[in-house]
């Protein structure tokens, strides 16, 4: 077993994450409680990780950052002061960077959602952080919307409103907007076969 881990580290060195994982697994299969594994595949995880952010494929590198989270939470690679669970705060917020970037707040949603439930309170700063950030620009269309209903502007209005929805549909005041929208510039489609 020794020698397995010994090749895996090796292989880690190298850039050859599969191939170390084989030799990782391999020594688990004949000693599951191995006293070298743990750490081992810890180390793997967490450089594989770093190889993937550095590629940009950050759901990946979220992935296995994930994986040594829940092997050990307190994980600090060697030569570095930050935990796993810091890595994941600075990789989530990489996500929510490339997600509010294109605009997909559906996904930014989800992942606010997705992070809050799998670590509760230990993510709880980096949620608030994007929360506040996804509420401030529909409260932004929200205003908007409500400044060009006063110019009697409707169809800018819905445009508006639509977009606050799209952004954070939980937006103080959006749901009586919308109503509001729906009252005074209802729409109808018509549907011709």
């Amino acid at each position: 077993e020794d020698l397995l881990v010994a090749v895996a580290t090796k292989l880690v060195g190298q850039k050859r994450y599969e191939e170390a994982f084989e030799y990782l697994d391999a020594v688990y299969r004949r000693d599951p409680k191995y006293p070298e594994l743990r750490e081992a595949v810890q180390y793997l995880l967490y450089v594989n990780a770093g190889s993937y952010f550095g590629q940009k494929r950050y759901p990946e590198a979220l992935s296995l950052l994930e994986e040594l989270y829940r092997l050990n939470p307190n994980y600090k690679h060697p030569g570095q002061n930050a935990t796993v669970g810091e890595a994941i705060s600075r990789l989530i917020d990489q996500i929510m960077q490339r997600y509010m970037a294109a605009e997909d707040f559906s996904m930014a949603r989800n992942m606010l959602v997705r992070v809050a439930g799998s670590y509760g309170d230990k993510q709880q700063a980096t949620v608030d952080k994007w929360r506040a950030e996804l509420v401030k620009l529909a409260e932004a269309q929200r205003d908007r919307a409500r400044k060009l209903i006063d110019d009697q502007k409707m169809r800018e209005a819905l445009a508006a409103t639509n977009e606050m929805l799209r952004i954070w549909p939980e937006v103080k005041g959006g749901a009586e907007l919308d109503r509001e929208m729906a009252d005074r510039y209802p729409i109808v489609l018509i549907g011709v076969q």
